[in-house]
């Protein structure tokens, strides 16, 4: 199955939950928001959240340094 992550086409299993996904691209949990079709998912809702087919998903990930 296709997703596209901050406008990159990105495959990944089908039935795929959010924190999978996160864990799959190796993103930093800590530190990033995640919305799917422009609707923020709070981390607590990761698990649950079932990604699909052609989704939408704009990761921003926090930065340290001056």
């Amino acid at each position: 199955m296709n997703v596209f992550v901050n406008n990159k086409e990105v495959k990944t299993n089908p039935g795929i939950s959010l924190s999978e996904f996160v864990e799959e691209q190796g993103f930093l949990p800590n530190g990033t928001a995640i919305a799917i079709e422009g609707k923020v998912i709070p981390k607590p809702k990761w698990t649950e959240t079932i990604l699909q087919g052609n989704n939408k998903i704009t990761v921003i990930q926090a930065v340290c340094g001056g």
